[in-house]
Order: structure tokens, then C-alpha cells, then sequence
């Protein structure tokens, strides 16, 4: 047995494990941090990109750019999580920044990317989805 063939089945688990932490990790620490510590002055003056108050629009952000990302970094509800993610970075992208340079808009897409593949591919083998799968409480999720 070569070196790729003995590496190749664990390869798509690390690679998933590594986008978890990369797309999932950076946009917690990055940007749903940051917006959570400055939650005094951005929930009176945030976008409004979908009509709601500025407060419930600044909750939902937070929401998906830092639990939701912490989940996906635990590979816990991974699907629903990316999903939350993507829908969040397509409304930045199109619409809070539509009117931006591309290069300002461009990590917006980047992470829509990243979100969209996990939502496709879900957690991996080294995720919480996984070994909850093996479980009784599969039969809930």
C-alpha cells in the first residue's frame, strides 16, 4: 500500500475539518466577536437590509457570524449553521454592500463559498453530527 493510498480516507475528513475551522473559526473571531463586543452601539445604528428593526437585524448577524459559527467549528448542525451563514454573506454582499467596489464585497463571497460547500458536504467524520448520527438522537435531527 502507497503513501496516498493509505492517507486518501482520511484526506476529505481533515480537509472538511480544516474549511470548519478556517470559514467557521475566522468568521467568529473576526466578525462575530467584534460585533458582539461593540452590541451597545451597533444595535441602534446597523444595516437593515431586510426591513427589520436595526436592533433584530444586528441580533440575527451576530447570530450566524457567532454562534452559528462556533457550532460549525464543533461540527454540531453543520448544514443549518453554513446554511445560516451563506444566506447571511449573499444579503451582505448583494445588498448591504451592493453598491461597494468588488473588492470590498470580495470576502463576503469568499465565505459564501466556503459556507455553500458545507452545507453541501456537511461536518465530516471528525464532527458532532457524526458521531450523533451513530446514536439514537440521529433518529431527531
Amino acid at each position: 500500500m502507497n503513501l496516498q493510498q493509505r492517507f486518501k480516507p482520511i484526506a476529505g475528513d481533515a480537509t472538511l475539518f480544516a474549511a470548519r475551522l478556517t470559514f467557521g473559526g475566522y468568521m467568529a473571531m473576526e466578525h462575530g466577536l467584534k460585533k458582539f463586543y461593540k452590541w451597545d452601539t451597533i444595535q441602534h445604528d446597523f444595516a437593515n437590509p431586510l426591513g427589520i428593526p436595526d436592533y433584530w437585524s444586528a441580533a440575527l448577524t451576530i447570530w450566524a457570524e457567532l454562534y452559528c459559527c462556533i457550532l460549525i467549528v464543533l461540527g454540531l448542525f453543520t448544514r443549518f449553521s453554513a446554511l445560516t451563514n451563506a444566506i447571511c454573506m449573499l444579503i451582505a454582499a448583494l445588498v448591504v454592500h451592493g453598491g461597494d467596489p468588488m473588492d470590498e464585497r470580495e470576502s463576503a463571497f469568499i465565505y459564501f463559498a466556503g459556507f455553500i460547500l458545507l452545507v453541501y458536504t456537511g461536518g465530516g467524520r471528525w464532527s458532532i453530527d457524526h458521531l450523533l448520527r451513530k446514536t439514537r438522537i440521529a433518529k431527531w435531527l
